[in-house]
């Protein structure tokens, strides 16, 4: 089984956390620090943001929304004759179909490499460190 590991970025602003990836929030930071170094900005970043990457999936097929779209498709198309057919359908079967759409939606998605290219940033923590960068010069 593999382990998941850590990864930590870090922000100027607290929105685009586009930095390297690293494998601590002190690596984080070091690097952050590092940056500032190098660009010689002390004076324009006073804290940088330190967020943990967290990996998300793509929502599942809701069978409700789907249903309610075949149901208009059905009043558009045929009226008062088509009307009702939604509600005929029992919970059990929407459950049935419901695991049926998203094992397929899987599946197409890991077929075709539709994963999520995106994260969202946890734990974010604002840290000062223009006096700590400061002072290693």
């Amino acid at each position: 089984m593999q382990e998941n590991k850590e990864i930590w970025l870090y922000s100027w602003d607290d929105e685009y956390f586009e930095s390297d990836e690293y494998e601590s929030k002190k690596d984080a930071v070091e690097a952050a620090k590092e940056e500032l170094r190098e660009l010689g900005e002390l004076k324009d970043f006073e804290q940088v943001y330190v967020g943990k990457r967290e990996d998300v999936s793509i929502p599942s097929i809701n069978v409700e929304y789907v249903l309610e779209h075949v149901q208009e498709l059905i009043d558009d198309g045929f009226g008062e004759v088509g009307e009702g057919w939604i509600t005929r359908i029992e919970v059990e079967d929407r459950i049935i179909l419901s695991d049926r759409l998203n094992k397929v939606f899987l599946t197409w998605i890991e077929e075709f490499g539709h994963n999520a290219t995106w994260f969202k940033i946890v734990d974010v923590e604002e840290i000062e460190i223009v006096e700590e960068v400061a002072e290693s010069e």
